[in-house]
């Protein structure tokens, strides 16, 4: 079929109701699309011709099946199918061309009918077909946005409020169309402090959320992932979602601060962190619920053990990134309460704080219990706290810190690596600060003995005069 009189035989065909020779001509127009060069020498020509046919295809859809859609005839799909198939062409047409996305707004009616049928379409999405027509126009909004940040900002600003009608569907594709479409749209925005009370972004978010706990949404995942950069956002969003959702955000903060290439940039925002440091305040002694027997999975305890290991990574990956939560005095104190309640409560009966120090019983550990790596995440974020801060380093020897941090070098299998973290904990305590080394040199023989390994990979050198214990430095600070 020849191309040259393709756009004046599609006007042609609409004015008379052609359907069927529409439909052959617009999948023409699809494959054609799809060649670059055609692409990027035809965007006018396509753009002008479904300028004009576009609108006229959706009030016939509009009249089969938006104003009486209990009587659908079966020869009304072919409507449905150029609509969809516009769409497609629109998709196609921006595909990888900034020229073809800018032209766009040229020719603004397709933009408002695009509005039009994500707005009525998504209150009849169970009908025959309708969603494969919401998906393809996602699509092209998405495509339109894809490097423009110009598109980006016009989009998000003029579709917001439609989305969440989309994702109400809760269909799998669509819904992951919707978020791929939001996630573009955020990356051109640079000020996110507006976002934080866009109410339209929490109602499209907390469904999101609420599918990723039973499918697989790739840009459903990311798009949790830009929310997290969004400030005091993960706050209120917490008042509208369940413990289980929360625990799936806390879960991607954990995956975001283990990846390798963490850049100086906050990947989570400072007023996030904040959020989760201000939950532990109001709710430390909870914590302690994961130890006991009858703990339920999904209580507020097993979500407060995640973020406590999300403020240790926050803090040691980007320390430099997050150095507002070592202000953080109450953190700390609540860190190192919980160290000692879990300590102790570990010596007392059976519970999941009991430590597992022998080999035979290593194979009984459960990784994926909620206690698993607590102490050592606790001792993570002491150490942590307290590098080349004075304030800190001070406040932990006042409570009582040290000793206790010195009694956690044991061998324990629900706690891997606690002894390299008990290290550089008394490393920092000490660097620069002569009352902490006073403190250390100071302790009965009771309290160091056991701990001698610790102070040895410190180069420290203890010994015994009289009843007392005299510490020594074996090497200068910085040597190897």
């Amino acid at each position: 079929m020849a191309l040259n009189d393709i756009y004046e035989r599609i006007g042609v065909q609409t004015r008379a109701s052609s359907w069927y020779e529409v439909n052959n001509d617009l999948l023409l127009l699809t494959n054609e699309l799809k060649k670059d060069q055609f692409r990027f020498d035809s965007g006018r020509d396509v753009f002008n011709t479904l300028n004009k046919v576009l609108p006229q295809i959706w009030s016939q859809v509009e009249i089969a099946y938006v104003e009486d859609n209990t009587n659908v005839q079966p020869d009304n799909s072919i409507l449905l199918q150029n609509l969809t198939e516009c769409f497609r062409i629109l998709r196609n047409a921006c595909a990888g061309c900034q020229e073809n996305q800018s032209l766009i707004f040229l020719f603004p009616e397709k933009l408002n009918v695009t509005r039009k049928v994500l707005d009525k379409l998504s209150e009849i999405y169970t009908l025959p077909n309708i969603l494969m027509t919401l998906r393809c126009a996602v699509q092209f909004l998405g495509n339109l946005c894809v490097g423009n940040p110009t598109n980006q900002v016009e989009v998000y600003n003029g579709f917001l409020p439609i989305l969440s009608k989309c994702i109400s569907t809760r269909d799998v594709s669509l819904c992951n169309y919707c978020s791929m479409l939001i996630h573009t749209c955020l990356i051109g925005i640079e000020d996110k402090t507006d976002l934080t009370l866009n109410s339209h972004l929490y109602n499209i978010v907390t469904p999101i959320l609420n599918m990723l706990l039973e499918e697989d949404l790739d840009w459903g995942l990311l798009l949790i992932e830009d929310i997290l950069l969004i400030p005091d956002f993960i706050g209120n969003l917490s008042i509208k979602t369940t413990l289980r959702e929360r625990l799936f955000i806390v879960e991607v903060m954990i995956d975001i601060l283990k990846k390798n290439d963490l850049t100086k940039k906050q990947p989570i925002h400072i007023s996030n962190m904040k959020y989760l440091s201000n939950e532990i305040h109001q709710h430390s002694l909870q914590v302690l619920a994961v130890g006991m027997e009858d703990c339920p999975e999904g209580d507020i305890s097993w979500l407060l053990v995640k973020m406590i290991e999300v403020l240790g990574l926050a803090t040691s990956s980007l320390p430099e990134v997050y150095t507002d939560l070592q202000t953080d005095t109450q953190l700390l104190l609540n860190a190192i309460n919980l160290l000692k309640s879990v300590d102790e409560i570990g010596k007392k009966g059976t519970n999941h704080f009991n430590a597992v120090d022998k080999m035979s019983e290593l194979e009984n550990v459960d990784s994926n219990h909620p206690v698993y790596g607590l102490k050592r995440d606790l001792i993570r974020l002491i150490a942590n706290m307290v590098n080349k801060h004075k304030d800190n380093q001070d406040k932990v020897r006042e409570v009582e810190g040290i000793q206790l941090l010195l009694n956690q070098t044991n061998i324990d299998g629900k706690n891997p690596y606690i002894t390299q973290w008990v290290v550089l904990a008394i490393h920092n305590l000490c660097e620069g600060n002569e009352l902490n080394k006073a403190t250390i040199s100071g302790l009965q023989l009771q309290g160091v003995v056991n701990n001698a390994p610790v102070l040895n990979e410190l180069g420290i050198e203890t010994r015994m005069e009289g009843d007392r214990v005299v510490i020594k430095k074996t090497r200068y600070d910085g040597e190897s």
